[in-house]
């Protein structure tokens, strides 16, 4: 889509939010807050789901996990003891009023790494998908990505690059990185360019190569870091392969980070490889995430702390755990006496405090006795680990505590009712999220605005595919506009013109051309959409958007010259 003065900036899409208070209540006692944050490995985010909702599609299932909803939050529980060791347990219970069961209980990790701490010498290995999948958007966010680490590199460091697609290519040997030869570094990631198909296994394998040749003579740390779309298709593809050499390498002293990228982002198998041992995962939507990403998360991701922790929970008498959050579920086991322990196989700093989260069913036996028994354990290089604590009812649950409650019922209602809408049960998808989206915004919780948002739009979309939107009120934009739309008026455009019709789907929107009979697409369009604006990605055009009160669309770009009206279509008696 072009117009007469073109403008190549890009207006950043905006999230609307909003913000309510909720009182935070903590203990009376002393609050202790020891040293770094620490979090655990695997998915840390759930941005491709979100960005599947914010593009008015219902997301696949798999892509998304309870442990990366949990980690897009600072979930820290307060202390009242210090820590003096590398990794500490500490807990809380509250009565449960959003997930199943009598009891939501929390276990938070301290650390006694200070503030001030400092990362060893990094010797990254950038292993780079350049196949054609990740043109466009994706390789520009990997290049802008791959920028950002090298000016968080310090002279000592080491770098070096690994490019796949259809071939595998060393694109730079191993470079100890200095102040001065940084630039040599930027030149080699501008002139990254995209080349067939995608061979992961073979690109990992080059990569783990050079991470073994170059450990020994490396004081410091070795990690892989993966940039990807997860979407291979030639070479070894299944995920078993790929946890297999990951598994092995970190054994050996070479963690693993999985950088996703793009709308078609294969999250599914990125999270098993990011969950085994050494692992961690995260995913880059837009040019923000990257700058965020990177400035907040670069030193703490790539530095492992721990490894092979378990937390085994013991209830009380009269209780049992049903259901566990933060961690996948083949990583956890149930015992015959009653107890359940979770798996955690990497532990990582991180600037937002992560923890593991479970419910209780049932009641105690006794009185003021601790509602559960719970034991640490954990390897610190050759040295296992332990710390036993007794968890207790808290009158006064803290805020932290509180949220992780409300975001576990939110994981357990998008998997569900997602699960249900690719089984095709349209209804039951929108019968298991619509009670629960109406209850979840009623709860107005500080610091969840963002989840609000999520789980108003995602009910929207089910609402809408099984058949119910009179059910939802002021459905958002990006719902409203799917459909077919005919022009007109167009102003101060030289390629759309009254007559011309537009059909917007999830992701696309194709232009038809009235002058050519509509048989075929003059033109296809990626899109994205917030409740404000559309931007076109392949003509680079941001416009804001609106209804009138007959529903008809405008379209007005920020020049205040270039604008489209449209009708809906009627079809069938129908309108769009």
């Amino acid at each position: 889509m072009k117009y007469l003065m073109k403008t190549a900036a890009i207006t950043a899409l905006a999230c609307l939010s909003f913000s309510e208070s909720f009182a935070q209540d903590v203990y009376d006692d002393e609050i202790v807050v020891t040293g770094s944050r620490v979090t655990s490995g695997g998915a840390q985010d759930i941005k491709h789901f979100r960005g599947g909702v914010e593009s008015g599609q219902v997301p696949t299932p798999e892509g998304m996990t309870s442990e990366g909803l949990l980690s897009e939050h600072d979930l820290y529980l307060t202390t009242t003891s210090a820590c003096e060791q590398i990794l500490c347990l500490n807990s809380s219970i509250k009565t449960a009023s959003l997930v199943e069961g009598n009891y939501f209980a929390g276990f938070g990790f301290d650390t006694n790494i200070s503030d001030d701490w400092d990362r060893e010498p990094l010797n990254i290995v950038a292993v780079i998908d350049r196949s054609g999948s990740m043109g466009g958007d994706s390789i520009r966010n990997v290049k802008h990505s791959l920028m950002e680490i090298t000016d968080n590199l310090r002279s000592g460091d080491q770098v070096s690059f690994v490019l796949y697609g259809s071939n595998v290519v060393t694109h730079l040997e191993p470079l100890v990185v200095t102040n001065q030869n940084k630039g040599i570094i930027r030149k080699k990631i501008g002139s990254i360019e995209i080349e067939g198909s995608t061979n992961m296994d073979a690109g990992l394998a080059r990569g783990y190569d050079i991470a073994y040749n170059t450990k020994g003579s490396f004081e410091g740390t070795t990690r892989l870091m993966i940039f990807t779309d997860e979407r291979p298709n030639t070479g070894r593809t299944d995920a078993d392969g790929f946890m297999a050499r990951a598994q092995r390498a970190s054994l050996d002293g070479i963690g693993l980070t999985t950088i996703g990228y793009g709308v078609d982002y294969g999250g599914e198998l990125a999270a098993k490889i990011a969950s085994v041992r050494g692992g961690n995962l995260f995913y880059v939507g837009d040019s923000d995430d990257v700058e965020n990403l990177f400035d907040k998360e670069f030193d703490f991701m790539v530095s492992e702390i721990a490894h092979d922790m378990t937390v085994r929970l013991r209830p009380a008498p009269g209780l049992k755990v049903n259901q566990i959050y933060g961690v996948p579920n083949h990583m956890m086991t149930e015992y015959p006496d009653g107890s359940v322990s979770m798996t955690v196989p990497t532990v990582f700093l991180s600037s937002a405090g992560g923890g593991l989260f479970a419910s209780l069913d049932g009641s105690p036996q006794t009185d003021d006795a601790p509602l559960l028994e719970a034991r640490l354990a954990y390897n610190e290089g050759t040295q296992r680990r332990t710390q036993s604590i007794e968890a207790h009812l808290s009158s006064r649950p803290e805020l932290n505590l509180v949220k992780a409650e409300a975001l576990s019922a939110q994981y357990i209602a998008m998997k569900s009712a997602t699960e249900a809408y690719y089984n095709k049960d349209y209804e039951t998808a929108f019968e298991i999220f619509h009670p629960f989206a109406k209850d979840f915004a009623a709860q107005k919780i500080d610091g969840l605005e963002e989840e609000y948002q999520l789980v108003a739009n995602l009910d929207a979309i089910i609402a809408v595919e099984a058949g119910f939107e009179d059910r939802i009120e002021n459905p958002p934009g990006f719902l409203r506009l799917r459909g077919e739309w005919e022009v007109t008026r167009a102003d101060n455009f030289v390629d759309v013109h009254r007559g011309d019709r537009f059909d917007f789907e999830a992701h696309y929107v194709d232009h038809y051309r009235r002058s050519e009979g509509y048989d075929s697409p003059y033109e296809t369009e990626r899109y994205k959409i917030n409740d404000e604006q559309i931007y076109l990605s392949y003509s680079d055009l941001t416009f804001k958007y609106s209804f009138s009160s007959k529903g008809h669309l405008r379209l007005r770009h920020r020049d205040g010259k270039s604008k489209i009206y449209m009708k809906p279509i009627e079809r069938d008696g129908m309108t769009n």
